[in-house]
């Protein structure tokens, strides 16, 4: 099964303020989006279903 990511309009607009001060930040997210995409349970449960 595929998902996708879809982000808000307040995470675009925080997101553009900050890669203008840390670069790296584009690679970063681009990176954890795919890996969302394709295994959308990684990282650890924070319990009841969270």
């Amino acid at each position: 099964m595929k998902y996708n990511v879809i982000v808000s309009e307040n995470f675009k607009a925080e997101f553009k303020r900050l890669n203008k001060k840390y670069h790296s930040l584009k690679n970063d997210v681009e990176n954890l989006i795919t890996l969302l995409e394709t295994n959308p349970i990684i990282g650890s449960s924070l319990g009841r279903g969270c």
